[in-house]
């Protein structure tokens, strides 16, 4: 709050309870002393007080604004950083009421939220476009060589944390409901990991969390990729020796010169990522939400737990989904082209009911 919105508070106040405009002035200047509004507005407050034309409801907007202005942001900056956020961690990073974070989502920043990313509501034509070409692209090639498929590594990160979810939750909130069952408050808790995983038609070819505190920044990511190289080396021999292998990832940093450069050195090709399309990106549309559904009615208290968990989880996907999850992706891919770059709207997932969702 203003200081000069407090004074003209305290004028009221001041005004109601009988004293002078003199006696008002000299209080407020043995408080605020140098910032003390002048002499005339407090007079003209006083006068205006008296004759109750005022309130505060104008002054109130602007504060309201600007304090908007501020939040909105800071929740496009977070969401730039890492579009997979919840709405609780927007709320827990922030501090910031559900209520306003749902609110700059929707109205201001017109985001919807697709697989587990949030993703602009309205696409440009361009961004259509892109995604229709890119889409277009990937599937000529691979119809021309089918065999593709099996030399390609798709990796991505996502934030995992350590507090309890229902599983059926997920059920119970995909809509509004009348009359719904009170349920308990799940608790909370500290403990959350960045995963970096990658993965190929066999399984699991490298995975690895991040230290504390640490973000994906172009020189972090250097370093995965450097481990995903050596990773490749020891558990894809063929693919080794073949030195044809194709990465396909979509982290923030992966169009930084310092990673194109370390691709080019080791003869790494890469495949077309469009932005803003989690829909085909199989971390996004099958490996993420699957991983979240395996740790569903679960709580892990401390890091080596979470950790033990997720690398668990990870390794007893069968071969067979990983083949399945890569074949749909020219699904994916098609639907892209059938719908002119537009997202599916069975895709999209309610951001009111992820708020419902994350209160529990």
């Amino acid at each position: 709050m203003s200081k000069r919105f407090e004074q003209r508070i305290c004028v009221k106040f001041c005004q109601k309870l009988g004293h002078t405009s003199k006696e008002t002035i000299e209080m407020l200047q043995k408080v605020y002393k140098s910032d003390t509004v002048c002499d005339t507005e407090i007079k003209d407050w006083f006068l205006q007080f008296q004759d109750d034309h005022s309130s505060f409801e104008s002054e109130s907007i602007i504060i309201r604004s600007s304090i908007l202005v501020e939040n909105i942001e800071r929740v496009r900056l977070a969401i730039k950083e890492n579009r997979r956020l919840t709405i609780r961690q927007l709320m827990d990073d922030l501090g910031v009421p559900k209520t306003i974070i749902i609110e700059i989502l929707i109205q201001n920043l017109q985001m919807s939220r697709l697989f587990t990313r949030f993703v602009p509501r309205v696409l440009s034509q361009y961004m259509k476009d892109s995604r229709v070409e890119i889409a277009e692209d990937n599937l000529e090639t691979i119809r021309k060589h089918p065999e593709l498929l099996k030399k390609i590594i798709t990796g991505d990160v996502m934030w995992i944390c350590g507090y309890e979810y229902d599983p059926n939750i997920e059920a119970q909130c995909s809509h509004w409901m009348m009359d719904q069952p009170k349920r308990t408050r799940r608790s909370l808790n500290n403990v959350k990991l960045l995963l970096t995983v990658f993965f190929d038609y066999e399984g699991i070819v490298h995975h690895e969390f991040a230290p504390s505190n640490q973000t994906i920044n172009k020189e972090y990511y250097r370093q995965v990729l450097e481990r995903l190289y050596t990773a490749v080396r020891l558990k894809r021999p063929q693919l080794w020796n073949l030195g044809n292998w194709i990465i396909h990832h979509d982290v923030p940093t992966h169009n930084s010169n310092l990673i194109r450069e370390f691709l080019a050195k080791h003869g790494i090709i890469e495949l077309q990522q469009p932005p803003y399309s989690p829909d085909i990106s199989p971390c996004d549309y099958w490996l993420f939400p699957r991983l979240k559904r395996a740790l569903k009615g679960n709580q892990f208290n401390n890091l080596t737990d979470l950790k033990e968990n997720v690398t668990k989880q990870l390794m007893l996907i069968s071969k067979y989904e990983f083949e399945e999850s890569l074949k749909n992706w020219e699904k994916q891919w098609k639907r892209v082209v059938d719908l002119k770059g537009d997202y599916s709207e069975e895709d999209y997932v309610s951001i009111e009911a992820e708020e419902d969702r994350d209160d529990d």
